[in-house]
């Protein structure tokens, strides 16, 4: 399971270059939650969302846009989530070996995706 080895790699302190700018810097991981701040922002993500994901995109590509469309309460800030989610899981994948590199500019017409290995 992947969140076994968010909760044994990751650790609390731990920084993230965003894909774009700035840092994501964990804060908090529990069984329920992984919490980190970016910018001035305290961010929350259900840690589960690491596993559901993976099971459903695993051996594909992955973009921003598809995460939002497929839990929009966590990964859209449209609907309750949070946008910043979805680089955030990129990155955490990416350490753990799960994904090579973030691809993308982040924006409409070239979103950040990832192809989960």
């Amino acid at each position: 399971m992947i969140v076994d080895r968010v909760k044994k790699e990751i650790q609390l302190g731990q920084i993230f270059e965003n894909p774009k700018r700035g840092t994501s810097e964990v804060i908090s991981i529990t069984d329920k939650n992984i919490s980190y701040v970016r910018g001035n922002s305290r961010i929350s993500m259900p840690i589960n969302e690491f596993d559901n994901v993976y099971k459903v995109y695993k051996g594909k590509k992955v973009r921003t846009v598809d995460l939002k469309k497929y839990k929009p309460k966590v990964f859209s800030s449209k609907y309750g989530g949070h946008s910043c989610n979805c680089t955030f899981l990129f990155t955490v994948y990416k350490k753990l070996g799960l994904t090579n590199r973030i691809n993308g500019k982040g924006v409409r017409g070239n979103p950040y995706h990832i192809e989960l290995l």
